[in-house]
């Protein structure tokens, strides 16, 4: 089995750090595999933008869900996106690890949504 931990928090040293540590930690006494993806220090980007498709399905304006769309369809998704569906795809389990802030996860884990379930490969209308 194969867990895969994607952890949002600027602190290395914070609580939830720690909890991944701990979880993977865990989780391989009991024979598990484990991943993490440390977004901040992978310095993932959370923002959606225009130079992240080279071969863009409309020029004139962009549209992120038609450009994932048109990108997931020509395999052209942005490595970082592709690299992170690759372990979600080899995980048995995945665990979002974050603080709340405002009572909602930070910015940079809403980005990490909006970006690597991309429309087309992560999800469609028809594939949830």
């Amino acid at each position: 089995m194969h867990a895969h931990f994607v952890l949002a928090h600027p602190e290395p040293h914070s609580f939830n750090a720690h909890l991944v540590r701990s979880g993977a930690a865990a989780l391989v006494a009991e024979g598990w595999t484990t991943s993490v993806s440390d977004l901040y220090a992978m310095g993932f980007d959370p923002c959606e933008r225009p130079e992240f498709y080279a071969n863009r399905g409309r020029q004139h304006r962009f549209d992120a869900q038609s450009e994932q769309r048109h990108a997931s369809e020509t395999q052209t998704l942005p490595k970082a996106v592709t690299d992170e569906l690759a372990l979600m795809d080899r995980a048995d389990l995945l665990v979002l690890q974050y603080p709340m802030w405002w009572h909602l996860p930070p910015a940079m884990m809403k980005g990490y949504f909006d970006r690597v379930l991309a429309y087309g490969e992560g999800y469609t209308s028809k594939k949830r």
